[in-house]
């Protein structure tokens, strides 16, 4: 994400206010959300702010599949601001949904963003725990776009438990 799209997602929430949609608007800050998450140089803060705004849009209308998205989201955005507590709690929400809606495309990324709010935590056997069941669910589910996320987890997981030569086998 660039500034420029950023911008236009910004224009296209302030279209979907001016028509009264509620949804459209939430899922525009959503992405607004994201975007500045993953953008070098933006405003965290900011961007768990929208996250959490679009998240009491999506608990109003009962829009579980954004609702599971977002918590996803706003554990991404914690456990980048270092706050591991908060990023597995988020994770944690999401997960259940997601089993519940059957949509098991984005829990092994969860468990493995979980796995590394654990190293932040410093706790490798949770860690290890959480990054292997990442890879199980991504294995059984056969989802490897997602592969090099989960590998980091699962890699970074195995490095501070002393397990090098495995770690270096999913670094690669």
């Amino acid at each position: 994400f660039n500034e420029e799209s950023i911008n236009y997602i910004r224009q296209g929430r302030d279209v979907f206010a001016a028509l009264n949609d509620e949804q459209g608007m939430a899922r525009n800050t959503y992405h607004l959300a994201f975007g500045l998450a993953l953008a070098e140089g933006t405003d965290l803060n900011e961007a768990l702010t929208l996250g959490q705004q679009a998240l009491e849009i999506f608990k109003k209308h009962q829009s579980q599949g954004w609702i599971a998205s977002v918590y996803g989201m706003i554990g991404y955005i914690h456990w980048l601001r270092n706050e591991p507590e908060a990023a597995i709690a988020a994770c944690e929400q999401a997960i259940p949904i997601y089993q519940q809606l059957e949509e098991a495309d984005y829990i092994p990324e969860l468990y493995g963003y979980i796995g590394l709010a654990y190293l932040q935590k410093r706790d490798a056997q949770k860690a290890i725990k959480y990054t292997s069941t990442a890879m199980e669910e991504m294995m059984r589910s056969e989802l490897y776009d997602i592969a090099s996320e989960v590998y980091y987890a699962h890699a970074s997981a195995l490095d501070m438990l002393g397990r090098r030569q495995e770690a270096d086998d999913y670094f690669k």
